[in-house]
């Protein structure tokens, strides 16, 4: 590899270093981003603390109003083994996975860089490429603190370095959200709410209370949820779930996942306490995650079940539900 264009995006505050690499990116439908890498040589052995990201709104070219900031994230820095020619140094994979970063459709800015000590001079370099991908060039800006308030003035490449047609060398992951379509009370009572309570987290919650309970085993509540995702094909998929109890006690909820290919739920669920505080929590497909989805149509499912597992308060408890979807990649 023999790009010579590669830049010191780095907080590093034992020196009051505080630049930051940006570059757009356009979502075409509502997305968690899971995971972002970008590529680097090295100049020295630096001495890696982690790393920030921010998103900004699209303002004609420029990075907007911060969207959101995590900073001081993990950053795993791993040889490539590919070896660059210009600054002498292997090219080094740097990855930062953001905590329960959900974005709607749009046209955004990422900008991002390495946490670092520099003294002594070392520095963790990110590359930039000579080919115009995105909608907007390559940006660069002397002072973003770690909040992500912008300092100084956003400026193109070209314009720092004088070499046109940059784009910050990085790829961006994600998962499609999918919400439930309808569902199905198999135990319980509907107590209130309707499949647009389980769109987002806002307070207008599905409830269900215990009602009819055909033997000991059943859980008392049982909720069947159906969607449909806009692919056929799948890479990763996870079921999350934001709930909690109406009333204090001693309570378990389980999610499942249905297996398409087997006809049945899959053995591989998530239990926990739930209590009267709302939590989300979420179930992993495990495997062979394609027999999640219905090949024919992107059918989906899951279902959550609640059940007594100690003292009560009241003998008709009730569970509430504020938000439930899947989370899933092509």
């Amino acid at each position: 590899m023999s790009t010579g264009d590669g830049w010191s995006a780095t907080r590093a505050e034992d020196v009051g270093s505080y630049r930051i690499a940006a570059d757009d990116f356009v979502l075409t439908a509502p997305t968690r981003v899971t995971s972002l890498t970008y590529y680097s040589v090295q100049v020295g052995t630096p001495v890696i603390l982690g790393g920030d990201l921010y998103v900004y709104t699209y303002n004609a070219g420029h990075p907007g109003t911060l969207v959101t900031a995590q900073a001081n994230l993990p950053l795993a820095h791993t040889d490539t083994g590919w070896f660059n020619t210009v600054f002498m140094s292997n090219v080094y994979e740097n990855v930062m996975r953001p905590v329960d970063l959900v974005l709607p459709a749009g046209h955004y800015f990422l900008a991002f860089r390495t946490v670092e000590s520099r003294i002594g001079g070392q520095k963790n370099g990110a590359l930039t490429t000579r080919v115009a991908l995105g909608t907007a060039r390559a940006n660069w800006n002397f002072d973003v603190a770690v909040d992500g308030t912008v300092n100084d003035v956003w400026m193109t490449m070209d314009a720092f370095n004088g070499v046109l047609n940059q784009e910050w060398s990085f790829v961006l992951r994600g998962q499609s959200l999918v919400r439930p379509t309808s569902f199905t009370v198999n135990l319980g009572r509907l107590n209130s709410g309707d499949v647009a309570s389980l769109g987002d987290i806002d307070g207008n919650v599905l409830q269900v209370c215990k009602f009819i309970v055909p033997n000991q085993t059943a859980a008392p509540v049982t909720v069947q949820l159906d969607g449909s995702a806009s692919f056929t094909t799948c890479s990763s998929i996870s079921f999350a779930m934001t709930s909690r109890m109406s009333h204090s006690g001693v309570y378990g909820q389980t999610l499942d996942l249905w297996d398409w290919t087997t006809g049945n739920w899959d053995p591989a669920n998530r239990s926990d306490a739930v209590n009267t505080s709302f939590a989300t929590r979420e179930l992993q497909g495990q495997g062979n995650v394609q027999r999640f989805v219905r090949q024919s149509d992107g059918a989906v499912r899951a279902r959550y079940r609640v059940r007594q597992t100690g003292p009560g308060s009241v003998a008709i408890w009730c569970h509430e539900v504020d938000r439930a979807l899947w989370y899933a990649s092509p």
